[in-house]
């Protein structure tokens, strides 16, 4: 049934998507009841934290595409994993609202390019006439 599908490359790949997903999840899950618990902000101020990271992952997200497609998926992907990892470090740091706000923002664009990287990674190393099964594959 997989056949074809999964390699050694691939299974790298969905590791570290099944990786990065459960940062991003855990993340998004866990901020809000901080921002609120922690730093008593109210629901429209964690919203708008917690939701910048929209806008860089939309502005980025082509940007990224294009990078990989001229420099290497690999190293795309690579990077995104690291932005996000210095993100959700700083976010250890205990930051006020505000910061939360500017580190979810670096964030999103380091979650667009894992994202963009890890899905064509994957498109690229399956049969043409299984791409979209193999894409399918990846943990969200």
């Amino acid at each position: 049934m997989l056949e074809g599908i999964v390699t050694g490359a691939f299974v790298r790949v969905w590791l570290s998507a099944f990786a990065g997903f459960m940062s991003f999840g855990v993340t998004i899950l866990a901020l809000p009841l901080y921002a609120r618990d922690e730093l008593a902000a109210r629901d429209v101020a964690i919203g708008i934290a917690i939701g910048v990271g929209s806008i860089t992952a939309v502005l980025v997200s082509p940007t990224s595409g294009r990078i990989a497609d001229r420099r290497g998926r690999r190293i795309v992907l690579v990077a995104g994993a690291l932005v996000m990892l210095v993100a959700y470090l700083a976010l250890l740091l205990g930051p006020p609202l505000w910061a939360v706000a500017l580190i979810r923002l670096f964030a999103g664009g380091g979650e667009a390019a894992f994202v963009i990287s890890a899905f064509t990674i994957v498109a690229d190393l399956a049969p043409p006439e299984r791409r979209g099964e193999a894409v399918s594959r990846i943990p969200l």
